[in-house]
């Protein structure tokens, strides 16, 4: 296993793309073992052949369409009346926007790009810190890959075969801690810095008609988690309901885009997906390596003869994933990680459910911490902030996520009961 490793990181060393880097590790230790190179072939065709993981593509797509459209300044508008006139009022809607817009995008990056356009200058008109500004959209868009719909959770749920309605429940009273937690951060800062209170008064009349404008945004979350824990349809069938959703809100309601646009949203929608699915393809050879030379068990093997008690050994692990975090995208992180890692924790006694809420939101907090850091990256673009400014007053948001991430290990509860009320469970 450790010349594999070894060669896999090389290859990450030099620059090589993930996919090309675990496919040629893959191929090397095919080679090595003397086994037929038609394997890599067979298993990087049967890695993303998976219903399950259909909903990328069409997520994917809904992203898009939305981002497109006007749904993200009515829920910014929205976000921007019901915070009041609390210290630190826009940094607080800030947070609630990036809530409002987990429902649509599923994706961290999407949210910080969308979003920073907006708040980052708006902040700072207001008094705000630029580098706050972008520090507080950086850190609540973290927020996007735990509340449902979540394009991560189905890659998470399609490889350790855990239901996705089950995951995306899990997801819920986890996503509203961090977002809890980022809010707290910007009170404190806001104390601290004098930051401004919003004195600008909205009434009622106001806010019904902002509101009024955002329902048609706010009612697809509703539609596709409605459905699925209903179980009208599965995770996949929700993903395509959001595309003919998001493309009847965009092209009727908002009017914001016409029928050429189409080609640069599939172009843009299906680029990404092709990105996420090769991950997945070359991944499902390391994964069938680890397990052919028994992986899972020697690390579980290892882990209990260094230490008994299972909340040490995930703690460790966690551990383990914030380093692995700052180097691997989360989504080829887990990908790579959750076949090895999931059957070990479970065998500690740790729920499924508990497992991927944790692995997720452990490799999601990399996406703020340098030198992959894509989330990081995308706040320093859209706010022109340099790097060190951003992660100076990061830190405090990544400190309380992992303070949050102590809490899910603590007490499973926060997990898992939604799902059991859901009856996932």
């Amino acid at each position: 296993m450790l010349p594999l490793l070894v060669i896999l990181g090389l290859f990450l060393l030099i620059g090589t793309p993930v996919a090309f880097a675990m496919a040629l590790a893959g191929l090397w230790a095919l080679d090595d073992m003397g086994t037929p190179l038609g394997v890599l072939v067979n298993r990087m065709a049967s890695g993303p052949d998976s219903f399950v993981l259909l909903a990328i593509p069409f997520f994917m797509m809904a992203g898009e369409l939305m981002n497109r459209s006007g749904m993200t300044h009515q829920l910014v508008r929205l976000a921007t009346a019901s915070i009041g006139r609390t210290r630190g009022a826009l940094g607080h809607a800030n947070v609630l926007a990036s809530i409002l817009f987990a429902g649509k995008s599923g994706t961290a990056v999407g949210d910080v790009a969308a979003l920073g356009s907006i708040f980052v200058p708006a902040m700072e008109k207001e008094g705000y810190d630029r580098r706050f500004a972008a520090a507080v959209t950086a850190a609540s868009s973290l927020i996007g890959p735990i509340i449902p719909p979540s394009i991560i959770l189905v890659i998470y749920g399609s490889i350790v075969g855990v239901s996705i309605g089950g995951l995306f429940a899990a997801g819920i009273v986890p996503g509203l801690l961090l977002a809890v937690s980022c809010f707290v951060i910007v009170y404190i800062q806001s104390l601290r810095r004098g930051y401004p209170r919003r004195e600008e008064r909205i009434t009622v009349g106001e806010y019904a008609r902002i509101f009024g404008g955002a329902v048609p945004a706010l009612l697809m979350p509703v539609i596709l988690l409605g459905g699925i824990f209903s179980g009208v349809f599965t995770a996949t069938e929700a993903a395509c309901v959001a595309v003919i959703y998001a493309f009847l809100v965009a092209f009727v309601w908002y009017r914001e885009i016409r029928l050429r646009d189409l080609g640069p949203i599939f172009f843009i929608a299906g680029l990404r997906s092709a990105v996420v699915l090769m991950i997945i393809a070359a991944a499902a050879v390391l994964g069938w390596l680890f397990s052919t030379m028994g992986v899972p068990r020697a690390i579980s093997g290892f882990l209990l003869s260094i230490v008994g008690d299972p909340i040490l050994i995930m703690f460790i692990v966690i551990g383990i994933l914030l380093v692995i975090g700052t180097i691997l995208e989360p989504g080829a992180a887990v990908i790579l990680l959750a076949p090895i890692l999931a059957p070990v924790l479970h065998q500690l006694g740790f729920e499924p459910l508990v497992v991927g809420v944790i692995i997720v939101m452990t490799l999601n907090i990399g996406l703020c911490t340098p030198p992959v850091g894509a989330v990081l990256f995308t706040a320093q673009s859209v706010s022109g902030v340099r790097l060190e400014q951003i992660l100076r007053d990061i830190w405090p948001f990544l400190l309380a996520q992992v303070v949050v991430l102590v809490l899910l290990v603590l007490f499973p509860g926060l997990v898992t009961w939604m799902p059991q009320a859901l009856g996932f469970r």
